[in-house]
Parts: C-alpha cells; structure tokens; sequence
C-alpha cells in the first residue's frame, strides 16, 4: 500500500503543477493544510481545510510573489505518509528580488486519499524527522 501511496502523491504533485490546483479527486473532502510547522506571513492561519481553505491560504500566499515555481527531488515513502523535499523558486513582487526556499512536505493519507499536507518550509530534512526517516 505504501508504494500506491507514493504514486498517489506523486500525480498530485504533478496536477498541482500542472494547474496551481491540488486534484480534487485524490484529496479527501476535509483534508488539512497544516502550517504550524512553516513560516507564515500574519494572515495566515495555522490550519486550513478542504478545498476552499487550500484556496484561501494559496491565493493570500501568491499575493507576494511572481513567477512562482516549484522543484520536486524526492518521494520518500513512510507507510502512510510520504514526504516529498524540494524547493521553491520565485521574484518577490515588492523589491523583485530572487527567492528560494528548501520545503519538506508531509503528506498523510487513508484509503488512498490524502487526509493532510504538513509543510515544512525551513529545511526539508524536518519533515524527514517527523516521520522518522532522517539520517
């Protein structure tokens, strides 16, 4: 089941870079993004859910940025979570300064649906310690 788990993962991944949208249908309907493990500007909160929240916290976050890109280099499985490390890439609108930043993600799932996303925006590596699989 793990390694479907990476596959689900993985085609989320590639929607979401596809369309800037999480596909719905691999998704639970209440799902969580779950922030408190990341940077936050002051309008963000630490929990958002399904759909609509994912909307409100992407939009609200894409608000400072341009050219906005993502770069997936690792799957990891982790029985019923998978970690996905990589970074983000993007010009910040207001002093169009580069930026980048390493991001872990942790995504949960149940019954082949992911249930919660956990981001990890300042080293990747913390998200491979919350599941247990730093080295």
């Amino acid at each position: 089941m793990s390694q479907q788990n990476v596959e689900i993962v993985e085609r989320a991944q590639q929607h979401f870079d596809r369309t800037g949208e999480p596909p719905e249908e691999l998704y639970a309907a209440d799902w969580v993004l779950d922030l408190t493990h990341a940077t936050r500007i002051p309008d963000h909160l630490p929990y958002y859910e399904g759909m609509t929240g994912w909307r409100a916290f992407f939009n609200t976050w894409i608000e400072s940025f341009d050219d906005l890109k993502f770069e997936w280099q690792a799957y990891h499985d982790a029985g019923d979570r998978v970690v996905v490390t990589g970074r983000q890439r993007a010009i910040a609108k207001a002093s169009r300064v580069p930026v980048e930043q390493a991001l872990g993600l942790v995504f949960t799932l149940r019954d082949g649906l992911i249930t919660r996303v956990e981001i990890f925006n300042g080293s990747a590596d913390e998200a491979l310690e919350a599941v247990g699989l730093a080295e």
